[in-house]
């Protein structure tokens, strides 16, 4: 019989060996770069965001519906979130201005 087997048939295993992974230079420095683009699209997302103001509006039997923002204040806009609920095959949008202590 062989080692780790109960019916005597061969055992068909492997060994999983790891290894340590690194990044070459060029590597690193192509990671910090994308890195850096990833932020400064977060940021310039965010930027345009807040830049707009919250709005329901309906053209064409579309709902547009920006919530506007919850995170930090930017600019003089209000702090604000969207609830939106079907009923009976009508879509109702609001805006709820969220009050913040100072």
């Amino acid at each position: 019989m062989s080692s780790g087997s109960r019916n005597g048939s061969a055992c068909d295993c492997s060994i999983v060996r790891r290894a340590e992974i690194s990044l070459t230079e060029a590597g690193a420095a192509y990671y910090r770069h994308c890195a850096r683009i990833v932020a400064e699209a977060e940021s310039a997302e965010q930027a345009a965001r807040a830049l707009q103001p919250p709005k329901i509006e309906t053209k064409n039997s579309t709902l547009f519906f920006n919530p506007g923002s919850a995170g930090p204040r930017r600019f003089r806009l209000p702090i604000t979130v969207g609830r939106m609920t079907a009923e009976h095959g009508k879509l109702r949008a609001e805006i709820v201005e969220l009050s913040v202590e100072r």
